[in-house]
């Protein structure tokens, strides 16, 4: 009887562990894992798994302004929930993506950076739980080492997950967005 206890114990605190901090844990259809292997993919700016799909609508570039100092990449994309599962824009986006700037001593792991004014519909609904079937607009945005590596993004299957592939974008080939000032007297940097 304490085994059964102990057991049912162990099986809850596991499942919680997997719900804590508002972090969502992609599922994966296991029936087939030649099937999985062909089915989850990152190509052409989408990425689709069991639970949720994303797709990249647009990657830009972002210089230093007068309130931020940091030069930035901007993932615009959109997340459909596959499932009835809690998944919003922030949580479907950090479990399946990376993003990378490789150095001489480390991966490079990019910090999460500030997302600039413009994006307050994307803002208002990305922790928002997405129903099944629906869609919202996302952004991501991360802060460069640099403007002459180029960013490598990464998708897997969940965060320590199986990898689905990869994309690098040249800094110097994204779309330019200037800075904005949110004081119209003060220059431009």
């Amino acid at each position: 009887m304490k085994l059964r206890k102990l057991g049912l114990g162990g099986l809850i605190s596991v499942s919680l562990l997997g719900m804590g901090a508002g972090v969502f844990t992609p599922t994966f259809n296991q029936s087939s894992q030649v099937q999985a292997a062909t089915k989850y993919k990152f190509k052409k700016n989408a990425v689709v798994i069991h639970d949720l799909k994303i797709k990249i609508n647009k990657v830009k570039f972002l210089k230093p302004s007068d309130t931020d100092d940091h030069n930035r990449i901007i993932f615009e994309y959109t997340i459909t929930n596959r499932t009835k599962k809690d998944i919003d824009a922030i949580s479907g986006w950090q479990a399946v993506f990376n993003a990378y700037q490789k150095n001489k001593n480390t991966e490079g792991e990019l910090e999460v950076g500030s997302t600039p004014n413009g994006y307050d519909t994307e803002l208002k609904n990305q922790s928002q739980k997405i129903n099944k079937g629906g869609s919202v607009k996302g952004v991501a945005t991360y802060n460069l080492d640099n403007t002459s590596t180029p960013v490598v993004l990464k998708a897997t299957q969940g965060v320590d997950g199986k990898k689905l592939g990869q994309k690098a974008y040249k800094v110097t080939k994204l779309q330019e967005e200037a800075p904005l000032n949110l004081d119209s007297s003060s220059s431009a940097k």
